[in-house]
């Protein structure tokens, strides 16, 4: 959730600071849980087929974002570096994790030509879902 707020709360990079330099629960997105954040969602389905770029996956108690060709982008600080690319096993076979829904954002736009900005708020840098911070700079 940490990666996925701090964008949307505006994550200008500053590594040092919580949340990437952002503003804590701005932009008029509220600090939730995962199960909370996919509460917020609209169009939610259990149908992998029609998923889009930016789109928030669900599985009880954690989520992450599609980025796309069967990909998201998850992280939990159970993990060494914090953040990784996994396998959507409900789009793409192969060794990943199979989540239970998929949303949007309401704090998303999604288009048609398969990518997501944040609309969160005018002050805040739109960031795509190819613009996700690496790693080192969370």
């Amino acid at each position: 959730m940490c990666l996925i707020k701090g964008l949307l709360w505006g994550w200008n990079g500053k590594k040092r600071k919580p949340y990437g330099g952002a503003t804590y629960a701005s932009n008029g997105v509220p600090d939730v849980t995962a199960d909370g954040m996919m509460a917020l969602c609209e169009n939610v389905s259990t149908d992998f087929s029609n998923i889009e770029v930016g789109e928030l996956l669900w599985m009880s108690g954690h989520v992450g974002i599609y980025i796309g060709n069967g990909q998201a982008v998850e992280c939990t600080p159970a993990w060494k570096n914090g953040v990784q690319v996994t396998t959507v096993l409900n789009v793409k076979p192969g060794t990943g994790r199979e989540w239970m829904k998929h949303g949007k954002l309401p704090w998303i736009t999604y288009d048609a030509a398969g990518s997501a900005s944040s609309s969160a708020a005018a002050d805040t840098k739109t960031s795509s879902v190819s613009e996700l911070p690496t790693p080192g700079d969370i």
